[in-house]
């Protein structure tokens, strides 16, 4: 059995093996075991004295969701994949400490920084809407050779 190290071992092991891009990622854990009934129906135990199903019996639905960002996201993991970047780190130094013409900088520093940032965020809208309306499309099933 490996022993554990002691306090501030440990504790540098988990920052020296931290990455910032874990806290814009979803990490779900171990689900709890299903049970799958076809043509049946659930038995009483599933259910509550209300009828309604148990909470331990309620699983996540299985839609997968394909956008990047969200509301709350946006701004720190734009700026994360901006400046990780050395050559965006240059430019916008050299933009920020060449203020003297103010426009031509500024113009500088929004087509560097906006465009990038704007483009995956439409690019994430038209996935949104897509994996909203493909779910809704009519379906139409072939049984023995009839639609």
């Amino acid at each position: 059995m490996a022993k554990r190290p002691p306090g501030f071992a440990a504790w540098y092991a988990r920052v020296a093996n931290f990455k910032l891009e874990y806290l814009f990622t979803r990490h779900p854990g171990p689900g709890a075991p299903r049970s799958i009934f076809f043509n049946q129906n659930l038995p009483d135990s599933y259910f509550d004295p209300k009828g309604r199903p148990k909470k331990e019996h309620i699983f996540p639905t299985n839609q997968v969701i394909s956008s990047k960002y969200t509301i709350i996201t946006f701004l720190p993991r734009n700026l994360l994949e901006q400046f990780r970047r050395i050559a965006n780190m240059y430019v916008s130094t050299t933009c920020t400490a060449s203020l003297h013409p103010p426009t031509d900088s500024m113009l500088q520093l929004l087509c560097l920084h906006c465009h990038p940032a704007v483009l995956p965020r439409v690019f994430d809208h038209f996935a949104w809407s897509r994996d909203t309306t493909a779910p809704h499309c009519v379906e139409y099933h072939c049984r023995q050779g009839w639609l």
